[in-house]
């Protein structure tokens, strides 16, 4: 497995300073938010190449494109095609909404040679490891994959990442890292993001579990539980590879 960095862990930092981050922490890859108030706010703004890092993916943030309407999708699979990213992801559609669209952006996907995958995502209908392959049940697993994250599935749809990566079989293409906790505020539950060792989520088990289903594709750091630095990324990363 490969570690890399969600450009989205860093939030407010344009693209240079993304790439210097991760070089600086010592990851080579980086996979790119792109959308509002993303370290790329287009595609057609995107400026990826010469960066030193290789592209670990595009990820449509902030509904830039979607698979209700999913001829948004064509600049994003365009942009992964020319930086040599293997996947462009979006979220499944939110609940009672209709998933008509993915046909078509797989197929936009396949135009270009990337994957197009689905992340597990809380507030879709695919918040689980369980709907998401139900969802791309059907497409070939190296057209149409998910993105686990095991992070959103603490908010809706947890399952022990024995059973979701089992559940994925060859649909699981890529996984988020970040770790969530829950905490009692103003009479109501509300989830909020945490250190990687401090949240509800034994990342030492999922990497395991990962290891034992030889999983051999990358675990982007999504999400950091502190202050967006070097230093925050650094110590985070000692979670998921702990010096020898």
């Amino acid at each position: 497995m490969e570690l890399c960095l969600f450009s989205s862990a860093l939030p407010g930092w344009d693209a240079p300073s993304v790439a210097q981050a991760a070089l600086a922490a010592g990851l080579t890859a980086v996979e790119w938010g792109i959308g509002p108030g993303q370290a790329v706010e287009s595609p057609g703004k995107a400026a990826l190449n010469d960066l030193g890092v290789v592209a670990a993916g595009i990820c449509v943030q902030g509904g830039a494109a979607s698979l209700l309407e999913p001829e948004k999708l064509r600049p994003f699979a365009e942009l992964a095609a020319k930086i040599g990213a293997p996947h462009v992801r979006v979220f499944a559609p939110g609940l009672g909404e209709r998933a008509d669209g993915l046909a078509t952006a797989a197929k936009i996907a396949k135009e270009h040679g990337v994957t197009l995958l689905i992340e597990t995502a809380p507030q879709t209908i695919a918040p689980s490891t369980a709907q998401a392959r139900a969802l791309v049940d059907g497409f070939a697993p190296d057209e149409v994959g998910v993105l686990y994250d095991p992070g959103n599935m603490v908010i809706e749809g947890h399952v022990d990442p024995r059973l979701a990566i089992a559940e994925l079989g060859p649909y699981l293409r890529h996984v988020h890292v970040k770790n969530v906790g829950w905490r009692r505020e103003h009479g109501t539950w509300q989830w909020h993001h945490a250190a990687l060792d401090a949240g509800l989520l034994d990342w030492n088990a999922i990497l395991a579990a990962l290891r034992e289903a030889n999983y051999t594709g990358r675990v982007c750091l999504d999400h950091l539980g502190g202050a967006p630095s070097l230093a925050t990324l650094r110590r985070e990363l000692t979670v998921l590879a702990p010096p020898t």
